[in-house]
């Protein structure tokens, strides 16, 4: 599950424009927010559910949306991974009262205390900390893991050790088991490139209407893994190969775009309304 924000640059009040705010990027610090839930299954990543963030909203009232809306489709889970927007003390308490085994990103805060001081050492482990806010406080697993940057493989850049934490809810799990698994859920950025490629484009102050098109978005996305699925296996040894370069989703929205025009017709020619000066 994980929170996405797209840009808002709007002149709309909050109560009207429904936007919230987060941490400057591209030129604003308003933003439309989705919540979504998607599930991985052979190498795919499919959208099960999506939920519209309004102002007022918690992260844990949208994770309780989502696992409400997923439950509904008879899937069945079995484990979570959660964006550091869920990193919260009181989606970790909800985790824990339902018993939900889930990995959540922590977010690495302090300069010199908070959970940055437990970015210390040569080698991942893992510990016991407690998160506490001005209201209660919850103690949980964590793994610490250090990692290195990809320059050793691409050769362009020196090698760094960073640190990564993650929250280990109902889960027994060495650091190395947990950065392995979660790292599976990172190709989600590129879902929302693809849906951002097939979505309509518009300027109106519609909000329900701007979400109607993200949604449509992230569905033709789904449409078009199901058809590669279908289409693109060769036969081989095991499991069947997917020949992926034969229906990329350029190649999709070109299906889509055809089929508009022949559909709907499209525009040739144009004719002058008076006669044009040489």
């Amino acid at each position: 599950m994980d929170l996405h924000d797209r840009p808002y640059y709007g002149q709309q009040l909050q109560e009207e424009g429904l936007w919230v705010r987060g941490k400057a990027r591209e030129g604003t610090t308003r933003f439309y927010r989705i919540a979504t839930a998607y599930v991985m299954r052979d190498g795919l990543r499919v959208t099960l559910a999506l939920h519209f963030y309004l102002p007022g909203d918690k992260p844990v009232s949208a994770l309780a949306i989502l696992l409400e809306r997923v439950l509904a489709l008879e899937i069945p889970v079995r484990r979570l991974f959660l964006d550091k927007g869920f990193a919260g003390i009181d989606c970790l308490e909800y985790l824990d009262q339902h018993r939900w085994p889930a990995i959540v990103a922590c977010t690495i805060r302090g300069k010199k205390g908070g959970t940055r001081a437990l970015c210390q050492g040569r080698e991942s482990y893992r510990t016991r900390y407690t998160f506490r806010n001005a209201h209660k406080a919850f103690t949980a697993d964590l793994a610490v893991c250090r990692v290195f940057s990809s320059a050793k493989r691409t050769g362009r850049l020196k090698r760094q050790a960073s640190w990564q934490i993650f929250i280990l809810i109902h889960l027994d799990l060495l650091p190395h088991q947990v950065r392995e698994q979660y790292r599976r859920r990172f190709g989600i950025e590129s879902s929302y490139r693809c849906a951002a490629n097939v979505r309509g484009w518009t300027t109106s102050k519609n909000v329900a209407y701007r979400f109607l098109l993200m949604g449509l978005g992230v569905l033709l996305v789904n449409i078009w893994l199901h058809l590669r699925w279908l289409f693109t296996q060769r036969p081989r040894r095991g499991h069947r190969w997917l020949d992926t370069k034969r229906f990329r989703l350029a190649r999709f929205a070109k299906f889509i775009v055809r089929a508009l025009e022949q559909y709907y017709g499209c525009v040739h020619s144009i004719t002058a309304t008076v006669t044009p000066r040489l």
